[in-house]
């Protein structure tokens, strides 16, 4: 023998004694609720075998096929020949429905629960067409089984999410050093609810009963929130054991029927809720990452950005500012010749357009980089600004502070920008006597600009280009831009993330 059949061999026994004691337990608790003992077969025995068979392998179903027939065979006292042959005959047709269904199955959440729904009507169709001689109450006959699906399916499919779907590590001697971690919190939370719901259901006054069924929604909207769909289907799990806890048993009365109803509807809202919720928030957590990502381009964009400006200003720098050079000294050389007179006013227009050239090339290359980070340290760069801006010849106090760490080329060019570009709006509009300057660079750089000016009126902060171009660049590259202004004065304050 082996491995693959050793194998094989030992789960197929193992499923064989599990679904044969399930069974036979959960056949004992439809006696409890249901009025006969055949009932109490089509009730939650057949719900465990249509929920396992939809999630498990072909070569385990005859496994549970057979369980449920010696299950069957161990019952066959219990339940009338009539009966006995209809419930059979309801167990092997069940074989070639399942068959044709199971193929259509996905690990995607709502094509199995899509699946399990059109099992549980093809099935509750069959009970009703084939087992019409199990019970004369038909009510009875097509909730029982109808229930006990709604509720089975779904557990079935969580317990294999959760045992299948999961990575589990390799068990060795390291397991023993493994430090182990319990959820508290969920437990309690879970544990809270169920008392809270069974002594509602159970220990309510006859005058407040009204108020029992509204109190099985709040478990399922919380664990809806929080857990998804499977939060909102082990809330009906919790809100089933209260309503069974609750109900007194006996002959299949209307209060049986009240309860079957119960357990169906809200079994179908919770997971109806719980769907909605998490295809919310499924949605939600896409859009987020969606977001995060086209700000994580934005970032590069910018970056790249910033380099290309430095390499063009660098190479505008060396090529243009050396080709200008070379022109005037030609120039100045051909000056100094003898007969140059006749030439020197068209050397002199020469001499004048490489000076524009040259005065052209360096506003350009200010436009491009900031050339003053390169040439002196950025607290000078700042104290420059300042000083250039011509503050001091109006008699304003302008106070820096400037904390930084070392961060990239692209945060200090940025900063720098914001910087120039704030003061030079005070510097032409704001009529300001005082401004105060803090600049933080770290791994979450920020920029303060706050004076004592005449301020602007909201609109100007959406249509002024300035303005609009530091919210955008900002924005571009994940930080966060608040301006605020009123008559007494103007505040800014600008937070960019590291930038690599």
């Amino acid at each position: 023998m082996n491995r693959t059949t050793m194998t094989w061999a030992i789960n197929t026994l193992g499923i064989l004694c599990f679904v044969f004691c399930a069974w036979i337990s959960l056949w004992v608790i439809g006696r409890f609720l249901l009025p006969s003992d055949t009932l109490a077969v089509v009730f939650f025995p057949f719900a465990l075998r249509l929920g396992l068979i939809l999630n498990s392998r072909r070569i385990y179903w005859a496994a549970t096929y057979l369980a449920e027939w010696l299950a069957l065979i161990t019952l066959y006292r219990y339940l009338p020949a009539q009966s006995t042959f209809h419930l059979w005959l309801l167990s092997v047709l069940s074989w070639p429905i399942c068959h044709q269904l199971i193929v259509y199955t996905t690990p995607r959440h709502w094509s199995f629960l899509s699946l399990a729904s059109v099992a549980t009507i093809i099935h509750s169709a069959a009970i009703i067409t084939v087992g019409y001689s199990l019970t004369d109450d038909k009510t009875l006959l097509l909730l029982a089984p109808l229930t006990a699906m709604l509720i089975a399916l779904p557990c079935c499919y969580l317990i294999k999410f959760y045992l299948f779907s999961k990575p589990w590590g390799v068990i060795s001697a390291r397991i023993a050093d493994a430090p182990i971690h319990f959820h508290w919190r969920n437990g309690l939370i879970c544990t809270t609810a169920f008392i809270l719901n069974l002594l509602i259901q159970t220990q309510l006054p006859p005058a407040l009963n009204r108020f029992a069924p509204f109190c099985l929604t709040i478990p399922i909207i919380l664990f809806a929130l929080k857990y998804g769909w499977q939060g909102a289907f082990l809330a009906t799990l919790f809100n089933s054991l209260a309503l069974i806890s609750a109900h007194v048993g006996g002959d299949a009365t209307a209060q049986t029927i009240e309860l079957l109803l119960s357990l169906s509807v809200q079994t179908v809202t919770g997971i109806g809720l719980g769907l909605a919720v998490q295809r919310q928030q499924n949605l939600t957590q896409d859009l987020q990452q969606q977001l995060n990502k086209n700000q994580y381009l934005s970032r590069q964009l910018v970056s790249t950005e910033e380099k290309i400006r430095r390499h063009i200003a660098r190479e505008l720098h060396d090529e243009v500012g050396q080709n200008i050079t070379a022109i005037k000294t030609h120039a100045s050389i051909i000056k100094r010749l003898d007969g140059a007179k006749t030439y020197m006013p068209y050397l002199q227009v020469i001499d004048d357009m490489s000076m524009n050239i040259y005065q052209s090339t360096k506003t350009l290359l200010s436009q491009l980089r900031p050339t003053v980070l390169d040439d002196v340290g950025f607290d000078d760069a700042i104290a420059q600004l300042i000083h250039e801006m011509g503050f001091a010849a109006k008699d304003v106090e302008v106070d820096l502070t400037i904390t930084h760490h070392p961060v990239s080329d692209t945060v200090r060019v940025t900063v720098y920008r914001i910087c120039q570009e704030a003061l030079n709006n005070i510097h032409k509009h704001a009529n300001a006597k005082r401004v105060e300057v803090t600049i933080t660079l770290d791994r979450i750089s920020q920029l303060q600009v706050t004076d004592d000016g005449c301020g602007f009126e909201p609109r100007d902060a959406v249509n002024g280009f300035g303005l609009k171009g530091i919210r955008e660049r900002v924005v571009a590259m994940g930080g966060a831009c608040n301006i605020q202004s009123t008559p007494s004065g103007t505040h800014l304050a600008v937070s960019l993330p590291h930038i690599p």
